[in-house]
């Protein structure tokens, strides 16, 4: 990892790529583009999609969830975790949107892309690659996963949906075999939260029934 510190105290342009286990696949040619999502830097854009792999001269599989994630701070130490936790608070939607697991993504890279740069601060993380058995996944509907994604983000109730749909994406993470306790337990809360949400929804947007 280089460490070149900011000297001049603006802010440059930062990418931080994160890539991991993922039973949610978008297309070769799809991706969804999360643009200005607020931080305590400033807005992000955040880039989700599949990372499809070259086997044989005619042979391309789906590997890997693939991130990237671009913003404007003054140092690469600034970008790292702060631009991936940000990534992370997406994946519950990914997952309610296409019903499929996502696993934990890890930062694979990080490093100074503002133009005209000559000496770029770099970070470099070894993750393990993709095997080449095919693994079960589940296509997602982009245009349906931004509506849902601003829905929630429109939604007065947002972060508790954020949390059940969270509470959803772990569930299916535990969904096999010697996992049943867990599943329930994820899932018993993502109910919970999201009947809550949706109750409060309701007595604030309706009338009250008096009963005659």
């Amino acid at each position: 990892m280089s460490n070149q510190s900011n000297q001049t105290g603006t802010s440059e342009e930062f990418l931080v790529v994160m890539r991991g286990p993922s039973a949610v696949m978008f297309k070769p040619d799809e991706q969804l583009s999360v643009r200005n999502l607020p931080s305590e830097f400033g807005p992000l854009d955040i880039v989700y999609t599949t990372r499809y792999l070259n086997r044989a001269p005619d042979v391309t599989v789906p590997g890997q969830l693939w991130i990237e994630i671009r913003g404007k701070v003054h140092t690469l130490a600034e970008a790292l975790e702060p631009f991936a936790n940000s990534a992370l608070t997406i994946l519950p939607i990914l997952s309610l949107s296409a019903n499929a697991s996502i696993g934990e993504p890890d930062i694979e890279l990080g490093f100074d892309n503002t133009a005209g740069t000559t000496e770029r601060d770099y970070f470099q993380s070894y993750i393990p690659p993709e095997r080449d058995i095919p693994h079960p996944g589940r296509g997602i509907d982009v245009p349906a996963t931004g509506a849902l994604l601003q829905a929630i983000g429109a939604h007065r109730h947002s972060e508790r949906l954020l949390r059940g749909a969270n509470q959803y994406r772990l569930a299916l993470q535990s969904w096999r075999l010697g996992k049943h306790t867990h599943t329930h337990t994820h899932t018993h809360t993502h109910t919970h939260t999201l009947s809550l949400s949706l109750s409060l929804s309701l007595s604030l947007s309706c009338p009250p029934l008096d009963g005659r």
